[in-house]
């Protein structure tokens, strides 16, 4: 028997599955490709495999005061952390700071002296990562960058040590990355020039792609970073190198596990209603199902006739339990003697979907999220009930 199967008609459904062996021996399988370059992980892509994680990486990226108390919780090493995010309140540094996190990103002056001023409140020195503005409403301008370096001496409780550069996420062109280390490398040699002054370290989110859809390519999901450590190591870059990761090391260890509910035929349309929706399956790059995430069809009945009034063609459209007419999951998708009872398990779902889904819309039950580690299962969230939430 399908031991998706099993899960699911043992937990029920709708579930998040998150296997551990998988996620592991994608870790391993990276940290062979970068060898010496370090990696961090940013715990927002899926926050609770932190705890499985942080063994396996140099560094995990916290963005938020909440994602810092998943980390408390979890007793994660305070060394580990890297306190990023983008406006930080002094309550939240001196948390950090008290927690025993030695680094913080900065996005601004503004920041960099709140960090400063509250670390000398608390007779400490931090580390800090200047964030540079890649386009986008995130870090500094290399002006401010400057400024700040030239009088660096005034901040008497940081040492800034690296530069943070962050583009994007999910691309999937190669030559991206290597825009990003020749605009690096311009970069470092400018603050050299003009402030005498020599980043030690650099952290670096990518934004590597990951195949999601049917029509994508599945061939080798680890070629992106192949093709950026063959960059890094053709550059001149002479600078203790992070790597930052979360989508292009959880993608393919999580599955959503769904039951059928409903089948019926509206004109020429095959309609399929499944017990979860749009407020748990959320992939980057679809909407109301344009684009087809790969689905496994399990029977899970021994009927094999469709209900009456369903159409002779085997494409469904896969709709959720949702009020809404954007509660589309895949528009047009083959599936062969799929009933009611039938568990349809999404793949790829191991990014964001466990916590970018609406899940306070009409007060619909949160889904329960499992960890596989090997044979053992454990739930790490039993279905939770949001209309308290709501009244």
């Amino acid at each position: 028997m399908n031991n998706l199967k099993q899960i699911a008609l043992k937990y029920k459904t709708p579930s998040y599955v998150f296997d551990i062996k998988s996620l592991s021996d994608r870790i391993s399988n990276i940290k062979e490709i970068f060898k010496d370059i370090r990696l961090c992980y940013a715990i927002k892509a899926n926050p609770f495999l932190t705890k499985y994680i942080a063994n396996q990486v140099d560094k995990l990226e916290v963005c938020s005061p909440g994602e810092l108390k998943i980390c408390i919780s979890q007793e994660i090493e305070a060394s580990k952390i890297l306190y990023s995010g983008v406006v930080k309140e002094t309550d939240d540094i001196a948390e950090a700071i008290k927690y025993g996190v030695t680094t913080l990103t900065a996005e601004s002056k503004n920041q960099l002296k709140l960090i400063n001023n509250t670390a000398k409140d608390l007779n400490k020195t931090i580390f800090i990562m200047l964030r540079i503005n890649t386009q986008s409403q995130f870090g500094m301008s290399q002006d401010e960058m400057i400024d700040i370096l030239n009088h660096k001496d005034s901040y008497k409780n940081v040492t800034i040590v690296g530069l943070h550069y962050f583009i994007g996420t999910q691309r999937k062109k190669q030559n991206q990355q290597e825009d990003d280390i020749k605009n690096i490398e311009k970069i470092l040699k400018k603050i050299k020039q003009e402030c005498n002054f020599d980043f030690t370290e650099l952290e670096y989110g990518p934004g590597l792609a990951m195949p999601i859809f049917i029509d994508d390519d599945f061939c080798d999901t680890l070629l992106p970073a192949k093709k950026l450590k063959e960059c890094i190591d053709k550059s001149k870059l002479k600078i203790k190198i992070t790597i930052e990761l979360g989508r292009f090391l959880v993608q393919e260890c999580g599955q959503y596990l769904t039951q059928v509910n409903e089948i019926k035929s509206v004109g020429d349309v095959n309609y399929c209603f499944i017990d979860g929706g749009i407020n748990h399956v959320n992939y980057i790059g679809s909407a109301m199902g344009m684009k087809t995430p790969v689905i496994e069809h399990v029977k899970c009945t021994n009927s094999t006739t469709p209900p009456p009034r369903i159409t002779k063609n085997k494409q469904y459209c896969i709709c959720g339990s949702l009020c809404t007419t954007n509660d589309i999951l895949a528009r047009r998708i083959n599936l062969e003697d799929v009933s009611i009872g039938d568990i349809l398990i999404f793949k790829n779902i191991g990014a964001y979907s466990v916590t970018e889904g609406i899940y306070m819309f009409l007060s619909r039950t949160m889904p329960q999220i499992l960890i596989k580690n090997n044979e053992k299962i454990t739930i790490a969230r039993n279905f939770t009930e949001t209309f308290n939430l709501n009244c």
